[in-house]
């Protein structure tokens, strides 16, 4: 997945947060599009920061992210129906919670990556041993090709 385009759509922020059964005006769309699209822009910033860019996505990433720009959309405009984040308090539980998220993603701690990734993925190093000469040379050999 390449860190680009909007993750969700004006249709997915209605149902998320509005009573979808009205159809959006063409006005509320435009609104809420340009909305997605900044709240994309600081998800993408987060994982192209612990390089989760160019990889493929878990199966639950895809609907994971969408909600993230969903919640970080209505965070950073006012939401055209009118009936969500009205308050500043609850605009600012969301901003943390989106905060939150948006540092894990960045520190690596939540991986959204398939397969084994992430901070909390146990891994075994084993310090190589150079019994000969000639395992010595390929030691030192694969640790200066290493630091290149």
């Amino acid at each position: 997945m390449a860190c680009s385009g909007r993750l969700a759509t004006a249709q997915q922020f209605a149902e998320f947060w509005c009573d979808p059964s009205p159809p959006l005006t063409p006005d509320e769309q435009a609104t809420i599009e340009r909305a997605l699209d900044m709240a994309s822009a600081d998800v993408y910033s987060a994982m192209s920061a612990s390089g989760q860019c160019d990889c493929t996505l878990a199966g639950w990433a895809t609907n994971y992210l969408a909600k993230l720009a969903i919640i970080d959309g209505a965070v950073l405009q006012y939401c055209p129906c009118r009936r969500v984040l009205a308050s500043v308090e609850d605009k600012r539980m969301w901003l943390d919670w989106v905060s939150n998220e948006l540092l894990a993603i960045r520190k690596g701690d939540l991986a959204v990556c398939d397969g084994a990734t992430g901070n909390d993925f146990p891994s075994i190093a084993i310090a190589e041993m150079a019994l000969t000469s000639f395992n010595a040379a390929r030691i030192l050999r694969n640790r200066y090709l290493r630091s290149l």
